[in-house]
C-alpha cells in the first residue's frame, strides 16, 4: 500500500467540509443523484469506500450533500471490504476506519475470504465485494449502494466493448444505476473526471491509498488506463467526459432498439417467428434480435476470438433469415448447444438434442 497526501487534523475538519461544500463537484453530484440515479428524498446510502482517491472524493462529497439543509439524503454509511488479497489489506482497512472517524462518518469494515484455486481472483473479489455491499445495505436499512466509477472508467469499458465487437447496449455500460439484489446500485460520478476527483482530495489535503493493481499493464484495463487513455486525453482533452456523455445517448438508443425488437419479435424467450417479419427491418436490427434470442438460451462468450466468430455467424444467419431461398439451414452457437433453424417460411431457435 502506498499513501499520498496528509490527512487534515481534527481541528481542520470544519474547514475541510466547507471546502467540499463549495466545490463545483458537490453540485454536479447532487444533480446526478436526482436526474440520473433517481435518489428520492430521505434516502439512506451505503458507499463503497476503498480509501482510494475516487471513493474518498465520493465519500466527502456525499457527506457535504447529507449535511445540507435541503439534502435528499438522510443517512450515510461507508463500507470498506477487506479482500485479504494483498498483505497491506489490514492497513488499508485501518486507514478507512481512521478517515471515517475523523470525518465523523459511520464505517463498516467487512472481511471476505477468497479461494486462489477457484478461478479468476479479481472476479471473485468483485463478486464478494458487491455481496458485502448488498448485505451491509440490508443491515443498515439503506436503499442505495454508491460506487465511485467515473468518466474514465466508462471510457475504458467502452473501448473494451468496441474491441470485443459489442453492440450498442454493451457500449452504454457502466450505467448510472442498476438493481443489486434488493437494492439499487448507483454510480453518481460517471460525469466526473478522475483527475477532478484526485484534485479535490489534493485541495483538502486528505490522504488516499494508491492501489498498485491500477498500475498493472498486463491487464486490459491496466493497459488502457496507463498507456491509452492518457494519450487520448492529451490529444483530445475532456475525451473521457464526452465518451461518458455518448454512453448515455447509446443507452437511449439501446433502449429504443430493445423496444422495437420486443414489439416486433416478442419477449426474449420467444422461439418461433415468421421470416417475413425479419424482412421488414434493417439488417442490424435482425442481428440484434437474433443475438437476443441466442443469449436467452444461455450462450456465453469468454474471449474476443469467440465473440468474433459468434458475430460472423450471427450476421450469416441474419442474411439467411432475410433472403428468399427456401431450403432449410441450421446455424449452431455455443459449441452446437443452440441451433437457429431457418426454414422455408419460419425461423426457430432451440436447444440441440
Amino acid at each position: 500500500m502506498s499513501v499520498s497526501g496528509e490527512l487534515t487534523e481534527p481541528a481542520g475538519i470544519d474547514e475541510l467540509k466547507l471546502l467540499v461544500r463549495r466545490d463545483p463537484l458537490a453540485a454536479r453530484l447532487q444533480r446526478a443523484l436526482t436526474s440520473h440515479c433517481g435518489v428520492a428524498p430521505g434516502s439512506r446510502i451505503v458507499v463503497g469506500f476503498s480509501g482510494g482517491a475516487d471513493s474518498t472524493a465520493l465519500l466527502v462529497l456525499l457527506q457535504a450533500i447529507l449535511e445540507r439543509r435541503d439534502s435528499q439524503l438522510s443517512h450515510l454509511v461507508a463500507v470498506h471490504v477487506d479482500h485479504g488479497i494483498r498483505i497491506e489489506s489490514a492497513q488499508e482497512a485501518g486507514h478507512a476506519v481512521e478517515v471515517c472517524g475523523r470525518l465523523g462518518i459511520e464505517v463498516d469494515v467487512r472481511k471476505v475470504e477468497l479461494t486462489e484455486t477457484a478461478g479468476n481472483l479479481s472476479e471473485q473479489a468483485r463478486i464478494a465485494r458487491y455481496r458485502s455491499l448488498s448485505a451491509a445495505a440490508q443491515e443498515h436499512r439503506c436503499g442505495y449502494i454508491a460506487t465511485a466509477h467515473h468518466a474514465e472508467d466508462r471510457f475504458e469499458t467502452m473501448l473494451l466493448a468496441l474491441c470485443r465487437g459489442s453492440g450498442v447496449s454493451g457500449l452504454s455500460h457502466p450505467r448510472w444505476t442498476r438493481p443489486l439484489e434488493t437494492k439499487r446500485l448507483i454510480r453518481p460520478l460517471l460525469a466526473c473526471s478522475q483527475l477532478d476527483l484526485r484534485a479535490l482530495c489534493d485541495r483538502i489535503s486528505l490522504r488516499v491509498i494508491e492501489d498498485p493493481t491500477n498500475l498493472d499493464t498486463s491487464t486490459a484495463r491496466g493497459m488502457l488506463r496507463q498507456q491509452v487513455l492518457p494519450l487520448l486525453e492529451k490529444r483530445w482533452p475532456g475525451a473521457s467526459f464526452r465518451a461518458s456523455s455518448a454512453a448515455d445517448r447509446l443507452f437511449a438508443a439501446a433502449s429504443a432498439l430493445e423496444q422495437v425488437i420486443f414489439e416486433r419479435f416478442g419477449p426474449p424467450d420467444s422461439e418461433h417467428w415468421t421470416r417475413a417479419a425479419f424482412r421488414e427491418v434493417d439488417h442490424e436490427v435482425v442481428v440484434a434480435a437474433l443475438r437476443r434470442a441466442v443469449a436467452s438460451k444461455g450462450a456465453e462468450l469468454s474471449s474476443v476470438t469467440e465473440e468474433n466468430a459468434f458475430s460472423v455467424r450471427l450476421s450469416d444467419a441474419a442474411f439467411a433469415v432475410c433472403d428468399h431461398l427456401r431450403h432449410r439451414r441450421t446455424f449452431e452457437f455455443a459449441q452446437g448447444r443452440i441451433q437457429l433453424v431457418v426454414e422455408s417460411d419460419d425461423v426457430r431457435i432451440r436447444q440441440a438434442d
